[in-house]
């Protein structure tokens, strides 16, 4: 469910004049990551030659490779341990190695990660919203309300920090200051299905059901595979009586993602 800022991969240059290590260094520090990212970094860290930095963000790299287009989270998990080895100080390494003991669910480990990140760049927004939305994501509202607070500070025009503020806040209370941070996040990304599904959980928690229904409907007609817009549709038209539509849109939830309707459950809506 939850909204992660990563890094695109880095830039560096200086390369050998061989043609094929030229081909191997555009695609290992392309600005976008594929399939051609790993096999451009193979190159890179085999030959050697480089230097200490191009060959930390090689190992980094390659480990987006890895955990976005392979789906290999375990496998980029190690190329960005060898990262921070060869930069201990390296901050991307350490927000994208958090994001992937994220997707792991081993969030103890990601909020190490992020704290590290925090501590190398304790201005840069990136890693209170991730931190805090690892927080939420096992249910410390408290500490992620912290985190977006100060990245908010940092950044007041950060949409993701209102958003997931929204979130936590539709969690764990006041529904009011929760409803204030998705109408923020909407006036920055009036598009957002993210804001739109949080406005609309808290629209639903406060008994404004024409409301949420309204702020549903305009989640699905921007995105229709939405799981949560779906979800939450279908425990609005409940309320409304109309239960056979509403079980429906459940049901077409569960099957797009069986995990985002049992978060739903466990922290927002608790009555189905």
């Amino acid at each position: 469910m939850w909204r992660w800022l990563i890094l695109p991969v880095a830039l560096i240059c200086g390369a050998p004049a061989v043609a094929q290590d030229q081909l191997a260094i555009r695609w290992c520090y392309a600005p976008t990551v594929s399939l051609a990212t790993i096999d451009g970094c193979d190159v890179i860290i085999a030959q050697g030659g480089v230097s200490l930095r191009a060959r930390a963000v090689a190992f980094r790299n390659r480990s987006l490779g890895y955990h976005y287009v392979r789906g290999n989270i375990d496998r980029a998990i190690e190329d960005f341990n060898e990262s921070l080895r060869l930069q201990p100080d390296y901050f991307e390494a350490f927000l994208n190695r958090g994001a992937a003991y994220h997707d792991k669910h081993e969030y103890d480990e990601a909020i190490a990660d992020f704290s590290e990140a925090i501590r190398i760049q304790a201005r840069d927004v990136r890693g209170l919203y991730n931190r805090g939305s690892t927080y939420l994501a096992k249910g410390r509202f408290d500490l992620a309300i912290k985190d977006y607070d100060a990245a908010i500070d940092l950044d007041p025009k950060h949409a993701l920090s209102y958003t997931n503020r929204c979130w936590a806040r539709s969690a764990d209370g006041p529904l009011e200051t929760a409803l204030a941070d998705c109408n923020e996040a909407l006036k920055i990304e009036p598009r957002s299905t993210y804001a739109l599904n949080g406005r609309g959980v808290t629209h639903l928690k406060l008994g404004d059901l024409p409301a949420a229904m309204a702020d549903f409907q305009r989640s699905l007609s921007i995105e229709q595979r939405n799981a949560f817009g779906l979800y939450g549709r279908g425990v609005t038209l409940r309320r409304m009586g109309q239960v056979e539509e509403g079980n429906e849109d459940i049901a077409a939830a569960k099957r797009l993602d069986e995990h985002t309707a049992a978060e739903f459950r466990r922290y927002w809506i608790k009555d189905l």
